[in-house]
Order: C-alpha cells, then structure tokens, then sequence
C-alpha cells in the first residue's frame, strides 16, 4: 500500500493514489514528503527561489 510504503498519513496516501490513478503527476503543495513518491512532481507555490 501506497501508505506503508512512503510513510504518508491516509489522506495524504489517498490524494496520492488518486492522482497515480488519474495520471496527474504534478502537485502544488508545502508538503515536501509528497517528493518521496516516484512520478509526482512537487511543485511549492511559496518557494520564491524558483522565480
């Protein structure tokens, strides 16, 4: 299960699942433990270094 595997909170692991699902690879999120998902790419819309 996605949530064993990387360690994520259910909801987190159920956003997850639904994106994989979905074929969605890119989120915008504070969240930095969505990197340790292969296939998801973190984008944080706070980070201003990537401006």
């Amino acid at each position: 299960m996605i949530k064993e595997r990387y360690k994520l909170h259910f909801w987190d692991a159920l956003l997850v699942a639904t994106m994989l699902e979905n074929h969605i690879h890119v989120i915008y999120t504070e969240a930095a433990h969505f990197k340790r998902i292969p296939g998801i790419t973190v984008v944080n819309p706070f980070d201003r270094s990537s401006s």
